[in-house]
């Protein structure tokens, strides 16, 4: 007799199912992935509504436009590193004054001694552009931020000040002084790595030569990614 053909449906289901123990594999193990990423890296991102008003003996002037700006996070246990950039452009709110670009960067090394709360010090770049000339601002900064639940840890308030320990600006006569805070309510989607924020942010920065203060004041939405 001649032997029959033999047909490869047994090596196919078997591939079938070793293929199908590892896809289930791979997802039980992608889940504990995702949940330690969020834990130590937070990314986001937003947009804010900012005004700039700067005053010196006898004068003043009010510029306000919207910003835009990315945030970043890496943790490990009570230590993180953390940066934002933002750009955008403001307008005077009155007069025929020339308006002007605002672009911040910021890096800062973090420590939380509680859960709670929070220390972080790094250096904060500040400039205005305007056609044919730059203000810059060099900060070195120091931030004590305080935390506390609303609702368990799905919504949590936050309080923040700031102070400048030195800083520098390209205008003659040099930098005072600078100092600030933050205060801003943070909601947590349950099961979920993703995180919305709504803050309200102020700060002062003083010159010497011409007395002059600038006052920012920022609101900011903002949404992201893992732990924030």
């Amino acid at each position: 007799m001649t032997a029959a053909p033999r047909v490869p449906g047994r090596a196919v289901e078997a591939a079938l199912r070793t293929a199908a123990v590892a896809a289930v594999m791979i997802a039980m193990g992608a889940a504990p992935v995702r949940a330690q990423l969020a834990n130590r890296l937070s990314l986001g991102g937003g947009g804010a509504s900012a005004r700039l008003r700067a005053a010196t003996p006898g004068a003043a002037g009010t510029l306000s436009g919207i910003t835009a700006f990315g945030t970043g996070r890496i943790s490990l246990r009570r230590f993180a590193l953390q940066g934002e950039y933002r750009q955008g452009s403001l307008t005077p709110d009155s007069g025929t004054g020339t308006g002007q670009d605002l672009v911040e960067a910021r890096l800062l090394a973090a420590m939380r001694p509680l859960p709670w709360l929070q220390i972080a010090a790094g250096p904060h770049l500040r400039a205005y552009v305007v056609p044919g000339s730059t203000e810059r601002w060099v900060f070195l900064e120091g931030r004590v931020r305080a935390e506390g639940a609303v609702i368990g840890e799905m919504v949590v308030t936050h309080l923040e000040m700031w102070t400048a320990f030195s800083s520098k600006v390209n205008v003659p006569g040099g930098a005072s002084a600078a100092r600030g805070g933050e205060v801003g309510l943070t909601v947590r989607f349950p099961r979920s790595p993703i995180w919305a924020r709504l803050t309200y942010a102020i700060d002062r920065a003083a010159l010497t030569g011409n007395a002059r203060v600038e006052t920012l004041e920022d609101v900011a939405i903002s949404v992201g990614f893992g732990r924030p």
